[in-house]
């Protein structure tokens, strides 16, 4: 299935350690953390993982939580975080 927000021609700069290929992303998600939801914008994506772009830095590594976009909802588990000037930004694993 092709999904017009992703632009599988552009792979990501690979600066990290992952070994599945990375592809930019645009569009929104909400991050839901137990009762909270949290808005975020996916920047990119791979076969099993995402970034994304959030104001909620209260997220940590190992947490479990649900991940929606265009109404599907997955589990995820948070990898990393990365606090910056605009935001936060982190890394998951879809499970």
């Amino acid at each position: 299935m092709t999904n017009p927000e992703l632009n599988h021609d552009a792979p990501v700069a690979a600066d990290d350690r992952r070994t599945e290929p990375r592809f930019e992303a645009n569009g929104m998600v909400v991050l839901r953390v137990e009762k909270v939801s949290i808005p975020g914008r996916l920047l990119d994506v791979s076969e099993h993982g995402m970034r994304v772009e959030h104001m909620y830095a209260a997220l940590a590594s190992s947490m479990v939580l649900e991940v929606e976009r265009d109404g599907v909802r997955r589990t995820a588990r948070v990898i990393w975080n990365r606090i910056k000037n605009e935001g936060v930004e982190s890394g998951f694993y879809l499970l």
